[in-house]
């Protein structure tokens, strides 16, 4: 009786013994480890400097865990003479809208969830101002990626939302190019839809050709369509042409296509550039 008393103190204990170095086990399992990145990015010369957009977008290159929450940032160099606009992108997908940085001043992106190993770029776009007449050359800055704590508040707290779809804006003149060297100014345009009325150039010249009538204009997302119904200095009826067109999500460029009622077709770019809001 004596020897089963013992074993099963002994059981007791051992068993004890396991839970304490289990419990123990948990209570001092490292935590995962956080993403952290921090890099500097810079284009020192815009290629080609023609625009306010620049088109090179810098790469900084991170590994997430499993579903994480994670959140970028961007400061803008302090020796900047004008305000930039950038925009976050993760895998050449926009991850934020444009988002105005002053010298030495930081914007934030919304959080994303992201796994394993991705892309972030940073596009800017230059805000005439200062030293900007017109064009961005150059910009520079601190891309900054870190996981929200699981543990702790957030490092950087914003609105916890995921972005809603852009609603492309611009407002004003637009100058259309063809590839056939036409060249077509609208009076008036608004967000998605052509308003004019539109002129006619010819190739390489300064007078106007035909006069249009802007029908039929209208767009949804990124695409959009419009006609115009060209008329000459008489006042007699010329051509139609048929424009359709989508708007690059990482630009905010506008081209398409064109058929007159002829059946040909041409390319077509706009100028100007549509903001994401």
């Amino acid at each position: 009786m004596v020897s089963v008393k013992f074993a099963r103190r002994h059981r007791r204990v051992a068993t004890g013994m396991m839970t304490g170095i289990l419990t123990t086990a948990l209570v001092l399992a490292p935590p995962a480890a956080a993403l952290h990145v921090e890099q500097y990015i810079e284009v020192p010369q815009c290629q080609p400097a023609t625009s306010q957009v620049c088109p090179q977008s810098p790469e900084v290159r991170f590994t997430a865990g499993q579903n994480d929450r994670i959140q970028a940032q961007f400061t803008a160099n302090a020796n900047h003479c004008s305000d930039i606009l950038v925009r976050f992108n993760v895998d050449n997908y926009p991850q934020s809208e444009w988002l105005r940085v002053g010298p030495g001043q930081t914007v934030t992106s919304p959080f994303f969830d992201r796994s394993g190993e991705h892309v972030l770029s940073v596009t800017a776009q230059g805000v005439e101002g200062g030293c900007n007449t017109g064009v961005l050359n150059a910009w520079g800055g601190t891309v900054r990626i870190d996981s929200v704590d699981v543990v702790g508040p957030a490092p950087h707290p914003v609105a916890d939302s995921t972005p809603a779809p852009c609603s492309w804006r611009y407002s004003g003149g637009v100058v259309i190019d063809q590839d056939n060297g036409i060249r077509v100014d609208l009076d008036q345009w608004h967000d998605l839809t052509a308003m004019g009325p539109a002129h006619l150039y010819a190739p390489g010249s300064t007078v106007q050709s035909n006069r249009g009538e802007v029908i039929g204009a209208g767009g949804e997302g990124t695409n959009l369509s419009f006609t115009i119904v060209w008329y000459d200095k008489q006042g007699g009826h010329a051509e139609t042409n048929d424009y359709t067109g989508s708007i690059d999500p990482q630009w905010g460029t506008l081209g398409g296509t064109t058929v007159n009622n002829a059946g040909v077709t041409n390319h077509w770019s706009a100028q100007e550039h549509w903001m994401c809001t």
